[in-house]
């Protein structure tokens, strides 16, 4: 069931704001209507499983903190947060090409 569903004007369109499950979601339509993209954010769980398991043995240091899962007109693009006790990474994953998009050093 969808829960804390809320709707937003922008300068260029709408925005739809809901949470099914333990996904929240962002859909963006323009000023006409038509949808323009969706961001979902979830946990490691929600993800697909084949994703889930090639970041796991890439990264087998690192546990999976969140993703973000983009829809955009023709193409899915997943941000997927990873973090150890010496940094954290931001991954980029589109069609199952992995790439690290930042690193960052914690201090300890």
């Amino acid at each position: 069931s969808v829960r804390n569903a809320s709707w937003y004007n922008l300068s260029d369109g709408y925005l739809a704001r809901f949470v099914t499950g333990d996904v929240d979601s962002r859909v963006y339509y323009n000023k006409k209507g038509k949808w323009n993209c969706t961001i979902r954010y979830y946990n490691e769980r929600k993800m697909p499983r084949s994703l889930r398991s090639d970041i796991n043995i890439a990264y087998c240091d690192y546990k999976i903190t969140g993703v973000e899962q983009l829809d955009v007109p023709g193409t899915i693009l997943y941000i997927v947060h990873l973090e150890n006790a010496d940094s954290m990474k931001i991954l980029y994953v589109h069609d199952g090409e992995i790439s690290v998009n930042e690193e960052l050093t914690l201090n300890k």
